[in-house]
């Protein structure tokens, strides 16, 4: 067989070529996805370092909390992207896509919560001891509510009714 024979040699609809592309294509949106998420989150971790402002140690405290296995998905719905796929299959990777990055914004979420509730906490810690107590609590609160929303809306894209 010549290499052009191999290369439109088709597998489930897909040609060899296709496969090698949307391969490459999910290689390359991992590393890119990794390399820039690293970047970022070293830059902001210096930022808030230097400059001691709530929202930037907050966002770094976010940034750091962004899954291996979330990239991962974004990566794999990117590269299927470039195959054709059965529609069965397609609605699967997509629902997967989706509810990873449902469960990746609630860990954002809760960590985002987590983080500004610690801070005001420090804040309050010398001033006021009984505001402590308070931010323990306002910030469990928080994290139940945005995980039952983050739960309900999975349930959601699974097709269960949730109403």
């Amino acid at each position: 067989m010549t290499l052009s024979e191999w290369a439109s040699y088709e597998i489930y609809g897909n040609s060899l070529l296709a496969w090698a592309l949307g391969l490459a294509a999910f290689l390359i949106a991992w590393a890119g996805l990794l390399i820039a998420h690293g970047a970022l989150a070293r830059r902001v971790r210096r930022l808030a370092d230097s400059r001691k402002v709530m929202a930037l140690d907050i966002t770094a405290s976010v940034l750091t909390t962004a899954r291996r296995w979330f990239v991962f998905v974004v990566a794999l719905f990117l590269g299927s992207r470039v195959w054709q796929l059965p529609e069965a299959v397609d609605a699967i990777i997509v629902k997967l896509a989706v509810i990873a990055l449902l469960v990746q914004a609630g860990i954002w979420a809760s960590n985002g919560a987590t983080a500004f509730f610690a801070a005001k906490r420090e804040e309050e810690l010398h001033d006021n001891r009984d505001a402590v107590a308070a931010m323990d609590i306002l910030s469990f609160i928080v994290r139940v509510l945005v995980w039952g929303i983050v739960l309900l809306l999975v349930l959601d894209n699974l097709g269960i009714d949730i109403t």
